[in-house]
């Protein structure tokens, strides 16, 4: 087999012996005692036979031809389940070589063999052994292709049941087959019933469910473009959290194209925003289309409604949904009807945002502010909001397609299996992309179901604890193509879209970007006291001056998901997150800036947490000059607790001394809570009262500047950044606010655990406030006041 892997060419006479050996097996004619296993006539040697006929071309002597085709229908006919595990075993490798076999060569009676290749492999999903229906699942979505989708869209209802089974891997290849069964016949089924899985998918699987529902939605929506968009808006509304950019993205590439959608998806957008959606991928989406198409709503839905509705979502989005919502007001102001009223509020709220520390939002808002009210720029502001002309999305390959392409290697053999079936040889798969994944790859997991197990778990180190305009990118729609604010929209560095911008420019992956300049006074990392020194036996460490100030992006990191932990001329960690119930996944982008290879590099938790296990997965110790490398952290809330663990960062340059550096990880318990809203104030103050006795931390602060300015808006955009929900008119004295939200540790079906907050006003200095936590577990309690403090202080 080693030889013939090389060059076949040579060696076609061993096919005779080997069809004879094959078929002697198959029949158990004359074989010795000592060859047969559990009755089975040498099955290690007939997989052998037949994985070396899968390296020549089809023979074409008919009888050795014959001669396969009756050994692989005897294997795919003969071949079932005992209870013996390891005959089952023996029997399915013998069963899986045949099924290759089949796939590789182009036999007369190809079709009939391929057509019994599936039977045989369909039978295994109504087994109950868990590991013959993932092997079942696993083959059938080898041999879908167009000429055996047939026959496998018959175990379709199956395969739809086996979304709900309690194994997660079956529950994985499930969606796999899916996706590989479907085409135009069965589309609307299989999408519909993606659509309610979503509902209750688990958090390692939903990413890459909303992708596969998106790109078949798509890409069997001809002629019934309609159904395309309300599923797309489904998607968007129900997995928002757990979708890239790029699904939406798509969605206004495909409805800008289509001006038979543009009315139905404004309006669509309008009554979702009006039902008080909140997800914020789908008020990006709603906001580009009311901009883009609100105006074909007709007199019924007056500009004014629409953008008042607007606003109110405005108020409690992130900075990159304000950038949106600003664009989309702006060209509402030009839409038929909108009077100078209208553009007068406007006005006002771009002045608001003219000084806003978010660059991009400044800079829109400066703009939007001139052209909407100074004398004679309105003119110019209907020219520069004109519609978007049409992506052309019909002669270029969805973003959605290539990011599945090399999502992971069973997609790609599937995708080899269905191109090489014409007969041959099998075309070579391509090498996946190096450096980082394109933005809204899906992260791995390690399995981290298994963190809430009880006992802590040991880490891979050893280690054992416990838009439309404004994102940027390729593909990015946007809304305001003429204004100088868009000619910036894909310079802008953003951590959301790629902590590690300035890193990759070197490498060509942004082109033009330049890295970020370093601050006038660059701040040595704070936290370093909180984490236990090196060893005396340690060699002398010699850090060097982080490029950025650490202090604020950890900051900003206990609010927003993705952005940059730490950065020094050598080294940069950029971090994405994803979180759902008691569970969390944290990707660092470990880069190296430097010119030279970074060696004994390590990235290691210090100190346990009870209640948080966590574990890290290993690090390379040598980091190529301009290469990246991932690494994961699965965090799983057992239990209340305080604070996340330490990380230490260690590596060494050539020729100087190596590098410690102690880093804080921005992960509280607030990363865990849900949103609460109780019914009255009666409510809220009696399990105030209950947590009370548990533990209440209180603290008197002067909040930051910006904070001030901004009163009781700019206190519950803070405590809504970090998970808790306000509470507007709980409190008897108006000048106060009140939050509240709960957590399941454990698996999810633990005893609440409240946080409840209060933030007091001071009557006589509008900067100083009383903040009050109080949770009948005391970490969380201090561990959410911490996340509240580090949006209020400065």
């Amino acid at each position: 087999i080693g030889i013939v892997t090389h060059d076949y060419r040579g060696y076609e006479g061993c096919i005779p012996s080997v069809c004879a050996v094959m078929q002697r097996l198959a029949r158990a004619k004359s074989v010795p005692q000592d060859y047969l296993y559990y009755g089975i006539p040498s099955p290690w040697l007939q997989v052998k036979c037949m994985k070396v006929l899968q390296y020549f071309p089809t023979p074409s002597d008919p009888d050795y031809v014959r001669a396969e085709t009756e050994v692989i229908h005897h294997v795919l006919t003969n071949t079932g389940t005992v209870k013996n595990v390891n005959k089952n075993n023996a029997l399915h490798a013998v069963l899986f070589e045949a099924v290759n076999l089949v796939t590789n060569l182009d036999l007369p009676n190809q079709k009939s063999l391929l057509t019994e290749s599936v039977a045989a492999l369909g039978r295994f999903l109504d087994v109950n052994e868990p590991n013959i229906v993932y092997l079942g699942m696993s083959g059938l979505t080898r041999v879908c292709a167009p000429d055996t989708i047939e026959a496998v869209q018959s175990f379709k209802d199956v395969v739809v049941d086996k979304l709900n089974d309690a194994d997660i891997s079956i529950r994985k290849r499930a969606l796999d087959l899916l996706y590989e069964m479907c085409d135009a016949n069965v589309a609307t089924d299989i999408v519909d019933s993606l659509l309610r899985y979503l509902i209750t998918a688990d958090f390692a699987i939903r990413e890459e469910l909303a992708l596969k529902t998106a790109v078949l939605a798509e890409k069997y929506s001809a002629g019934n473009a309609r159904w395309y968009l309300d599923v797309a808006l489904k998607l968007v509304e129900k997995a928002g959290d757990f979708i890239s950019d790029d699904v939406w993205h798509r969605v206004v590439h495909v409805v800008t194209d289509a001006p038979e959608l543009h009315e139905h998806a404004a309006r669509v957008a309008l009554e979702k925003l009006r039902q008080n959606s909140y997800e914020e991928k789908f008020v990006r989406l709603a906001a580009y289309f009311l901009g883009e198409f609100g105006h074909k709503l007709g007199a019924n839905e007056p500009p004014f409604g629409y953008a008042k509705l607007l606003f109110e979502h405005f108020k409690t989005s992130s900075p990159q949904t304000q950038q949106i919502i600003l664009t989309a007001l702006a060209k509402i102001s030009m839409h038929p009807g909108a009077d100078d009223d209208l553009r007068t509020r406007l006005g006002m709220l771009f002045r608001q945002h003219a000084s806003s520390k978010e660059v991009e939002l400044q800079q829109r808002a400066v703009e939007y502010f001139v052209m909407t009210n100074v004398g004679g720029n309105a003119e110019r502001l209907r020219s520069v909001m004109e519609p978007m002309p049409e992506w052309n999305t019909q002669s270029r390959q969805s973003k959605l397609e290539r990011s599945l392409a090399t999502q992971n290697a069973q997609a790609a053999d599937a995708v080899r299996v269905n191109k090489a079936r014409s007969g041959g040889a099998i075309a070579p798969i391509a090498p996946p992309p190096n450096d980082t994944a394109e933005p809204g790859t899906p992260i791995p997991t390690m399995g981290i179901a298994d963190l809430l197990g009880g006992a802590p778990v040991p880490n891979v180190n050893g280690n054992v604890n416990g838009h439309g305009p404004a994102m940027g990118g390729e593909g990015a729609p946007n809304g305001a193509a003429a204004s100088p604010a868009a000619a910036r929209w894909g310079q802008v560095r953003s951590a959301v879209v790629d902590p590690m911008s300035d890193l990759l420019s070197g490498l060509g992956v942004h082109p033009g970007q330049p890295p970020p300049a370093p601050p006038a006074q660059p701040v040595m990392d704070p936290l370093a006291a909180s984490v236990a020194p090196a060893p005396a036996t340690a060699p002398p460490q010699s850090n060097p001056v982080p490029t950025i100030n650490v202090a604020d992006c950890l900051k900003k990191l206990y609010a927003q998901d993705n952005g940059l932990l730490y950065e020094d001329p050598n080294m940069q960690i950029g971090v994405k997150s994803q979180w759902q119930g008691t569970q969390g996944r944290v990707m660092f982008y470990v880069g190296n800036k430097s010119p030279g290879t970074l060696t004994d590099v390590a990235l290691e938790l210090s100190g346990g947490v009870d209640g948080l296990h966590a574990r890290l997965a290993a690090l390379p110790t040598q980091l190529e000059p301009k290469k990246q490398t991932q690494v994961l952290l699965e965090l799983a809330a057992a239990g209340g607790y305080r604070a996340a663990p330490g990380l230490s960062l260690r590596y060494s340059v050539p020729g100087q001394a190596p590098v410690q550096v102690p880093l804080k990880l921005p992960y509280g318990p607030h990363r865990f809570m849900q949103p609460w809203r109780p019914t009255n104030a009666q409510e809220f103050f009696a399990k105030w009262q209950e947590a009370s006795a548990g533990r209440s931390e209180g603290r008197v602060v002067t909040v930051a500047p910006e904070i001030a300015r901004g009163g009781l808006a700019a206190i519950q955009a803070a405590l809504s950044s970090v998970r808790m929900t306000p509470l507007p008119g709980i409190d008897p004295n108006q000048k106060n606010l009140t939050a509240g939200s709960y957590a399941k540790y454990g698996n999810g079906g633990g005893v609440e655990t409240y946080a409840l907050a209060r933030v007091e006003s001071d009557a006589n200095n509008p900067a100083i406030f009383r903040v009050t936590t109080a949770s009948t577990d005391a970490g969380t309690a201090i561990g959410v006041q911490e996340a509240i403090l580090s949006q209020l202080l400065p």
